[in-house]
């Protein structure tokens, strides 16, 4: 049974009393019982002199001096709400900057908040979230100010003196910042000045870049921290188009821990998260200025010093082109615009792609008509006729862009026209020089070029295509039409041949013929033969006569036997319709004349 002393006058203020302690009670909850402040346990200690005030026993009598003594050396002080993030609340107060909080309120922060309070001494108190402190009040002897630590984290920025308490023991720091985490365990990382860190009857010193956790047997012997990591990505003051920001680093820690927020006091996190790699993609954040920072966090879960503060800036682009891009790698497409109207051809596929590759879209939405809007996943292909595209995009934070509205007329037509000599080609022959002339056309969006290729030299004209035919020759001219938006025709073959002149003929005699004074003779037994030759259309046919005015074909050599003059008459045709001047000769058969003059 527990026993309780109590040591009263008639007439006098209470001064004390003393408790008997039972199996399971701790200093915290006898303080938290008796005095109604779990915090003043090292006051209660230091009063009995205990030297480890976590071992009381049983039957033990702890005495109480009573609340208000034991805080006569306690100045009351308010702390001034410098910034808040979240929710933050003193009892069913909700704070906000410029609140002042008072000694002996408890403060509690929800998850997702954090506060900075600032007391008069120039002590910085940063609460983290689901944390829970009490302000014990300013030490009037040795100037600390007292800070209560339920659960949570706090970090201490650069002051005087402060003393945490916590459940498990406390941290006396002196001119430094120090973050401690009061989880299963209280972490105690000491970033600048120094700390003594009391707890189970075992105190130890934490110097800077040291850090420790209080475990059962007490604070466990100073570990370096880990080193503040290097930041790679994002570039120091660099400004990037995408919400989602990569980040990048370096750094020898088990886990990290990356914060970004809009203040530099890292007040109002817009992004934390722990990882144990050395890249993340934050979530999608707002157009605006923004800080940087990365801490280690050992295996011990110690968290090292932040990294220097990295600030950059993300603009919100969201802007959108299209492309015109051909369905066909053969045939080209293209875009024309004429009197304020937008020409495609049908073969034209469409991508909507970001003006700015570094950009903040989440998707893009697409209708063609009065259609309903759908998410844009691949090209567009638009059918003939006047369509009406539009388009917006949305940024990472689902916030649409402006509408994006574009007319196309689509042509699907393709071009067409004729070619036209001016002295007509019969059976693929041309018997005189010509102007070959090429003409096209195109109902939609007008005709483009015509593209020539006479025999193996290729000329584009536009709308219309003229040259002269002079030189003989074989010919094949290929043409093709092609309109404004790439549409193109099937091409066009004309072959002929050019033959301007008669093929030229001549004659020969088996024996050769014996002249005398101007007369030919020749023997009974005669050959007559005839050669013609053209270029480049060709020998059709010989024609020849024997004292006769009719020509008849010729087809092989022939003989003349009757005696006396003969007269004998020939020409020569091609194959284009030319024809050779008619041309004669004559020949005596007579065989003494021709023994004596050959």
């Amino acid at each position: 049974m527990k026993r309780i002393f109590l040591v009263c006058l008639l007439g006098l203020p209470f001064v004390g009393f003393g408790v008997v302690v039972k199996r399971g009670d701790t200093l915290w909850h006898l303080c938290k019982k008796h005095l109604g402040d779990p915090f003043l346990w090292p006051k209660i200690g230091e009063y009995n002199k205990l030297k480890n005030p976590h071992l009381i026993f049983p039957k033990q009598i702890i005495e109480f001096p009573g609340k208000d003594e034991i805080k006569k050396g306690i100045e009351f002080e308010d702390g001034e709400v410098m910034d808040v993030s979240g929710y933050a609340g003193v009892a069913k107060k909700r704070l906000e900057a410029g609140d002042k909080i008072r000694t002996n309120e408890t403060l509690r922060t929800q998850p997702n908040s954090r506060i900075e309070i600032l007391f008069p001494c120039g002590d910085l108190i940063s609460v983290m979230d689901e944390t829970s402190i009490k302000f014990e009040g300013r030490d009037r002897e040795t100037s600390a100010l007292s800070i209560g630590l339920i659960q949570g984290k706090i970090k201490v920025a650069p002051g005087k003196k402060i003393r945490v308490i916590t459940i498990d023991g406390f941290v006396d720091i002196s001119s430094g910042e120090v973050f401690i985490d009061r989880g299963n365990l209280t972490r105690i990382s000491v970033f600048e000045g120094e700390a003594y860190v009391s707890a189970y009857g075992k105190r130890i010193f934490v110097s800077a870049g040291y850090g420790t956790i209080i475990t059962e047997k007490g604070p466990i012997d100073p570990v370096k921290l880990p080193e503040p990591p290097k930041v790679l990505l994002p570039l120091q003051t660099s400004i990037t188009g995408n919400m989602r920001s990569v980040i990048k680093w370096e750094g020898d820690a088990g886990r990290y821990l990356v914060e970004i927020t809009k203040d530099i006091a890292f007040i109002h996190p817009e992004f934390n998260v722990l990882s144990r790699e050395l890249e993340v993609i934050s979530e999608p954040l707002r157009e605006g200025n923004y800080y940087l920072r990365i801490s280690g966090i050992d295996n011990n879960g110690l968290q090292g010093k932040p990294s220097d503060i990295t600030r950059f800036a993300i603009e919100r682009r969201v802007g959108l082109k299209y492309e015109i891009v051909p369905l066909f790698s053969n045939l080209p497409t293209r875009l024309y615009t004429q009197d304020n109207k937008n020409y495609i051809s049908s073969n034209s596929l469409i991508y909507l792609l970001p003006v700015d590759e570094d950009n903040s879209i989440s998707k893009v939405l697409v209708r063609i008509d009065s259609s309903p809007y759908i998410s844009y996943k691949e090209p567009i292909r638009l059918k003939e006729g006047n369509r009406v595209l539009s388009y917006k995009a949305i940024d990472m934070l689902q916030e649409e862009d402006k509408e994006e509205i574009v007319s196309f007329i689509v042509d699907g037509n393709l071009p067409f026209g004729e070619l036209k000599t001016s002295y007509p080609i019969k059976d693929g022959y041309l018997t005189q020089d010509a102007t070959c002339t090429i003409t096209g056309s195109d109902t939609t969006s007008g005709l483009s070029r015509i593209q020539v290729m006479v025999n193996d030299e290729t000329k584009e004209y536009l709308n219309k295509a003229e040259f002269d035919l002079s030189i003989e020759g074989y010919y094949k001219i290929i043409h093709r039409f092609e309109d404004n938006v790439g549409n193109i025709s099937n091409e066009n073959s004309l072959s002929f041949i050019l033959d301007k002149n008669p093929p030229l003929v001549s004659f020969f005699t088996d024996p050769k013929m014996a002249t005398y004074n101007k007369n030919c003779f020749l023997p009974e037994e005669n050959k007559i033969i005839f050669q013609a030759s053209d270029s480049p259309a060709g020998v059709l046919k010989i024609l020849y006569s024997v004292d006769s005015e009719n020509l008849s074909p010729y087809q092989e050599a022939f003989t003349i036997k009757e005696e006396g003059l003969h007269i004998i008459r020939y020409k020569a045709i091609d194959k284009a319709g030319n024809e050779s001047q008619i041309s004669s000769f004559s020949v005596w058969i007579e065989p003494l004349m021709y023994e004596k003059y050959k």
